[in-house]
């Protein structure tokens, strides 16, 4: 039916695998299941209440975890992504 979403994935299938920057110890890969990114997705949501009407400012790296789980969440509540530039927090053209 048009108004059910089905998915053939498990929960503890992989959906993402993201590579460490190596800041504290060597480089790693770290895989995320589908359990993961729901889990993590339910805890900001439950604790942040961001609403459609809310705007989001993406100043982290898009490859970075946390941006990928603020976009996700914004797109999943209808609200505004901002994305700042490659210049991120360093552009002198933020009224902050």
């Amino acid at each position: 039916a048009a108004d059910r979403i089905i998915c053939t994935k498990k929960p503890e299938d992989p959906c993402s695998i993201f590579h460490t920057s190596a800041t504290t110890t060597r480089a790693k890969q770290m895989q995320f299941t589908h359990k993961n990114r729901l889990t993590m997705l339910g805890m900001l949501d439950q604790s942040l209440k961001f609403k459609a009407t809310d705007k989001f400012l993406i100043g982290f790296p898009l490859f970075h975890i946390s941006c990928v789980l603020y976009n996700h969440l914004a797109l999943a509540k209808g609200a505004e992504l901002i994305v700042m530039g490659p210049t991120g927090w360093l552009n002198p053209k933020l009224p902050f």
